[in-house]
């Protein structure tokens, strides 16, 4: 069939999806609220494993002690040096979120994505033969960029087109501008800084003068009705909800507060469960609920005010040094570990090897990840300082 001079931005198409998935818009269309009911009787928050007595997680942290490798990644920053791009076939369908750049290279073009994708600390894996890159954000949500050579009259330029896999974040729109404008070679607005809203004083009736405010265990108890459930969809809206009651950015340092002290109590059963999750070494997940963990345990450290078990700091020490030495692997995953450390370090407890582990994940975050290289600065100012 010979190629039509057509618009490349609106064609009348088909979808040609390689091996991402079933479908490009299944994910786009993943709603949790699609779930089983709540047993309305919620299990006591006590029943269960907890921190303290699951023997497996000991067996687990063994393992990973003796796997950990320290492999150094490459220091440079990362610049994606593609030379060759698909033309865009017959009949694929374009996103709405594409964009067509005139007399352009396709190695500027690759330069200023990956340039965009570091600045914004999006984890990054780049497949030079289909000329696309998998991304995941910081809120977790799941996407791909990908580039297509111009047919006919439109040969003389580069589209750029951004696809949703999965997840939400009320961020996501602005990523996308900021990837589709950078790709165009305009100056991008800084990645956005989360920061609390605040909220006026609600009023108390005379009636409710003797409220007692919880202290975080209907929470707990409600996430751990959802982590118990049989359905992955479950799994995934408990940890979801469990992010959201550990960020004070989020929910209210007071909420977060509470949540998060009880979290990390030796005899948490929800505890256990996210400890639990990060100790798996499974290496594909449907929802990536291993960083989600990660950034519930980042939260949940920053947030307590309790003082945190001798045992927890044990189990958690190599793991949080696996993340770090792996970074290139994981970024993401290792720049909560680094939030993590950063807690950690204020104990004064065995800092060299965190500095070992922390120099490697330094040069992931130089490279390919701007919030893991900001991250990683503070813990080491903070060994410093321990020093001086």
């Amino acid at each position: 069939m010979a190629d039509k001079e057509i618009n490349p931005m609106n064609p009348n198409m088909i979808d040609d999806d390689d091996d991402d998935g079933p479908s490009r818009r299944i994910a786009s269309n993943f709603n949790p609220s699609n779930l089983a009911m709540m047993e309305p009787n919620m299990p006591s928050f006590t029943n269960g494993p907890s921190f303290g007595n699951n023997s497996m997680m000991q067996s687990a942290v063994q393992a990973k002690q003796a796997a950990a490798l320290a492999v150094p990644p490459p220091s440079a920053r990362y610049v994606w040096k593609l030379k060759e791009i698909p033309t865009l076939p017959d009949l694929l369908p374009l996103e709405r979120s594409a964009v067509f750049v005139e007399n352009v290279t396709t190695q500027e073009v690759a330069k200023r994505i990956s340039e965009i994708l570091h600045a914004r600390s999006i984890e990054a894996t780049y497949n030079d033969e289909k000329a696309k890159v998998k991304c995941v954000t910081e809120d977790g949500v799941e996407f791909r960029v990908r580039l297509y050579r111009g047919r006919g009259n439109f040969s003389h330029g580069i589209i750029a087109e951004v696809q949703r896999r999965f997840g939400a974040s009320s961020n996501f729109q602005c990523e996308i501008n900021a990837i589709l404008d950078a790709v165009q070679g305009k100056k991008t607005i800084k990645a956005p800084t989360k920061t609390s809203i605040p909220m006026p004083p609600a009023e108390i009736s005379d009636e409710e003068d003797d409220y007692q405010p919880d202290d975080g265990s209907s929470a707990m108890r409600m996430v751990f009705t959802m982590l118990n459930a049989p359905s992955p969809d479950s799994t995934y809206l408990g940890l979801q909800t469990l992010m959201s009651l550990t960020d004070s950015n989020k929910i209210g340092e007071d909420t977060a507060r509470k949540v998060s002290n009880k979290l990390m109590q030796i005899d948490s059963v929800v505890g256990g469960k996210v400890l639990g999750i990060l100790l798996e070494n499974g290496e594909e997940e449907t929802f990536k609920v291993r960083a989600m963990a990660m950034t519930i345990l980042a939260n949940a450290l920053n947030s307590m005010t309790v003082d945190l078990d001798a045992w927890i700091k044990e189990q958690l020490r190599p793991l949080l040094l696996d993340e770090l030495k792996n970074a290139e692997k994981h970024p993401r995953v290792a720049f909560q570990a680094a939030r993590c450390v950063e807690r950690l370090l204020k104990y004064k407890e065995q800092i060299s090897d965190f500095q070992v582990a922390l120099e490697i994940a330094q040069k992931t975050g130089a490279s390919r990840h701007a919030g893991l290289e900001r991250q990683v600065k503070k813990c080491l100012d903070i060994i410093s300082g321990n020093r001086d």
